[in-house]
């Protein structure tokens, strides 16, 4: 089954951010280069760069709503694919608000089904929906 290009773009900025997370501001260099090598086309490419600048810019906060919701595990046992994951999908819930909180919250789980381990999915679905759910007020 074929990607759709919305998903290759969430898995192209999850890497972007992996590798801040690894190698820091640094691999702002690098970015181009690597996204040139990724099966996206240019308004792809602005797209990922968009979804990415907005989780690391905000990562702060984002961090800040992970160590709240994940009470049990301090930020740093959390394997550094699976916060990119929980970033870039924070960033688009909270930043950029333009597709729906299931979708992103899916394709976060998506993505830790791809590429992290088998518990993963469970564990970004309960932080991302705790978090959501603190952020959004709740109807009468």
């Amino acid at each position: 089954m074929k990607k759709s290009n919305r998903h290759l773009q969430r898995i192209a900025a999850m890497q972007c951010l992996f590798q801040l997370g690894v190698q820091g501001d640094g691999f702002r260099d690098w970015i181009d280069v690597f996204l040139a090598d990724q099966e996206l086309d240019d308004s792809d490419r602005l797209a990922v760069r968009r979804l990415m600048d907005h989780a690391w810019t905000h990562r702060t906060e984002i961090d800040a709503c992970i160590s709240e919701a994940s009470q049990h595990w301090d930020l740093g046992r959390i394997t550094p694919v699976d916060r990119s994951i929980l970033q870039l999908a924070l960033g688009e819930l909270l930043f950029l608000k333009e597709v729906p909180p299931k979708v992103v919250i899916n394709e976060a789980i998506e993505l830790a089904k791809e590429f992290s381990t088998a518990e993963a999915p469970h564990f970004i679905n309960g932080l991302l929906d705790a978090i959501w759910k603190k952020q959004t007020p709740v109807s009468p």
